[in-house]
């Protein structure tokens, strides 16, 4: 894993896979990225990896289980076909503890 340090207000949390997916490419079909972590209009549940300096968050940490919203956040590739997230902090919904 790259060693990324989010600037500004950002986060930087590794996104889970959505457990309803399953791939298809066996039969020939062709799944785009933006489909393989499920619809794109459902906000996503991932692990917080680190913060930017800015970040004033005090509910969570890093390590927790964060669900985080749908539009606004950078897919960062880190190869193999795995990617983090970039998330604003105002963006993070809700954690799971």
């Amino acid at each position: 894993m790259p060693n990324l340090k989010p600037l500004g207000d950002c986060v930087l949390i590794d996104p889970e896979p959505d457990p309803t997916y399953k791939e298809l490419t066996g039969t020939g079909l062709h799944i785009p990225d933006a489909y393989k972590y499920g619809p794109v209009d459902q906000p996503k549940w991932g692990r917080i990896l680190s913060f930017g300096p800015t970040c004033t968050q005090t509910e969570v940490v890093v390590g927790d289980r964060v669900l985080y919203g749908k539009f606004g956040w950078a897919k960062v590739p880190i190869g193999e076909g795995k990617h983090l997230a970039l998330v604003r902090e105002l963006d993070l919904i809700a954690v799971d503890r």
